[in-house]
């Protein structure tokens, strides 16, 4: 990827910035939830290291838990 001088990525933004960003757009902050995973070490390359690649499973268990709770919650409504 090239960038223009000058500009910014969202990898360069932190995510309370990105939600205080949100605020001031829509006077509302939605309600979020972070799931991640930390890395060990961060560099360049494509792949996931071992680590952060044995613990995709339990992320996705994680996701889907908040995916089903958000349509539970719809459905009830």
């Amino acid at each position: 990827e090239q960038y223009l001088e000058g500009t910014i990525s969202s990898h360069d933004l932190g995510i309370l910035v990105t939600l205080q960003d949100l605020f001031l757009i829509e006077e509302k902050t939605p309600s979020v939830v972070i799931i991640g995973v930390e890395p060990k070490e961060v560099g360049w390359g494509m792949e996931l290291t071992p680590e952060v690649e044995k613990s995709l499973p339990k992320v996705i268990e994680l996701v889907q838990r908040e995916i089903d709770s958000i349509i539970d919650r719809k459905q009830t409504l």
